[in-house]
């Protein structure tokens, strides 16, 4: 949930909160709120504000270490050095190379492996710039 935004949401209730988006994106607290809908739902939320946090206070602008090299393959999803932080997994993800973000995959604890096998799944995206966190995604069930 971010705000009064869930995923699962219903598209009425958003519109309702908020008016009709334009292309999707709310211009919200000096930022953006993007909000894409599907099938009636929100299926997918990105913050690039810095209006919002976690309860722990990260939010964009926020730095996040990336802590001690995690060296198992199976503990980290692709790479033979891997990192974690509150159960994310550092640049695991990969199309066509590492996606630069911290990625959190399922509604567990700690990360599921992202791979095509967990595929339809929630996912969180922590992006970066410049060692900083640039924008956050939330995606409902997440396909590559």
């Amino acid at each position: 949930m971010v705000g009064d935004i869930a995923l699962g949401e219903s598209a009425s209730r958003v519109v309702a909160e908020f008016g009709k988006a334009r292309r999707g994106v709310y211009r919200l607290h000096g930022g953006k709120l993007k909000v894409y809908l599907g099938n009636g739902r929100v299926q997918e939320i990105q913050i690039s504000t810095r209006y919002y946090s976690t309860g722990a206070g990260i939010g964009v602008g926020s730095r996040i270490p990336l802590g001690r090299c995690v060296r198992t393959l199976a503990a980290t999803g692709t790479t033979a050095c891997g990192h974690r932080w509150h159960g994310f997994l550092w640049n695991e993800f990969t199309k066509a190379g590492a996606c630069g973000c911290w990625v959190k995959v399922g509604l567990g604890k700690t990360s599921l492996r992202p791979s095509v096998i967990n595929f339809g799944k929630p996912w969180l995206f922590i992006e970066l710039r410049g060692g900083r966190v640039a924008n956050f995604a939330f995606v409902l069930h997440f396909v590559d």
